[in-house]
């Protein structure tokens, strides 16, 4: 299952400052360094929902007690003046602290 999700409007194939005609963009990736489409693999929308019902599909079930170690799926919508290169390094660099626990 993909560890990196996107859902992009950007043109250019991606990496655009202007927003697509072609209308939304969805991508996958396993790989860092996620500023680089290269690192990022373009799915339909059908296939990304898919994909993302069956990571979350996998999450762990805890009981009341233990609520704390639930998973979750985040959804970060950043700011729409940054380049894309910006963007996915702070998306990288978020998803990092938040999956090693680090306080932010």
């Amino acid at each position: 299952m993909p560890k990196y999700w996107m859902i992009n409007n950007r043109s250019q194939g991606g990496v655009g400052p202007d927003v697509s005609t072609d209308g939304l963009t969805y991508w996958v990736s396993d790989k860092q360094g996620l500023n680089d489409i290269k690192n990022w693999r373009k799915v339909t929308s059908a296939n990304f929902q898919k994909l993302l019902v069956a990571t979350s599909d996998k999450f762990p079930t805890y009981s009341q007690a233990e609520n704390e170690k639930q998973s979750h799926v985040t959804i970060l919508v950043h700011g729409y003046n940054q380049t894309f290169v910006k963007a996915a390094a702070f998306y990288e660099k978020l998803y990092g602290n938040l999956s090693d626990g680090a306080d932010i």
